[in-house]
């Protein structure tokens, strides 16, 4: 079975050794896994945000503004600030919900419909559209999907939303597809 993380490239994770020996040896093993972790969330994170960015190249070639990410920045109780693309987040959790429950819908057994799912996490929308795909390989293959199909690209290029938030995440063993993507788009 494969192991499930919460990945964020906000996030830095304090590594503890596995081994019970303290050698130089071990300590450099468990290093070299964090940072191995840490190129594999840097990676998944890079192909979200060409998704991102071909879906703005997309919309500038029909003459529509670009989309923003919609970013929210909390101050930690320790005076540091976070900031983080809320639907981004969302559109990873919906990806990741699709790949552990086995499903491929608009409706998640866990969060609903997309409309309810925003909703449970605060953003507050006034107009949503959601597109999702699975076992695409690359960003290039995914948007070239969406864009061939009249009602995902219908959101694609829709003049009225102004966000987008993009997750992906690769399958793992359970899964049926090797890929799954999730755009949503936003309009407040």
């Amino acid at each position: 079975m494969a192991r499930k993380q919460v990945a964020s490239s906000t996030r830095k994770r304090r590594v503890k050794p596995i081994a019970t020996n303290r050698s130089r040896k071990s300590r450099k093993y468990n290093l070299m896994l964090t940072r191995s972790r840490t190129r594999s969330r840097a990676r998944i994170s890079q192909l979200a945000d060409d998704v991102f960015n071909l879906t703005n190249e997309a919309r500038a070639a029909a003459g529509l503004r670009p989309l923003k990410k919609l970013l929210i920045t909390t101050t930690l109780p320790n005076g540091e600030t976070l900031t983080t693309d809320q639907l981004s987040d969302i559109a990873t959790l919906k990806a990741r919900d699709m790949r552990d429950n086995h499903y491929f819908a608009h409706t998640s057994p866990t969060y609903g419909t997309p409309g309810e799912m925003l909703t449970e996490f605060g953003v507050n929308w006034t107009a949503y559209g959601e597109n999702i795909a699975a076992g695409q390989r690359t960003p290039e293959a995914v948007m070239q999907s969406w864009l061939n199909s009249p009602g995902h690209r219908a959101n694609i290029l829709n003049p009225n939303f102004t966000y987008l938030g993009v997750g992906y995440v690769p399958g793992n063993d359970q899964s049926e597809f090797q890929t799954y993507w999730t755009q949503l788009f936003v309009t407040l």
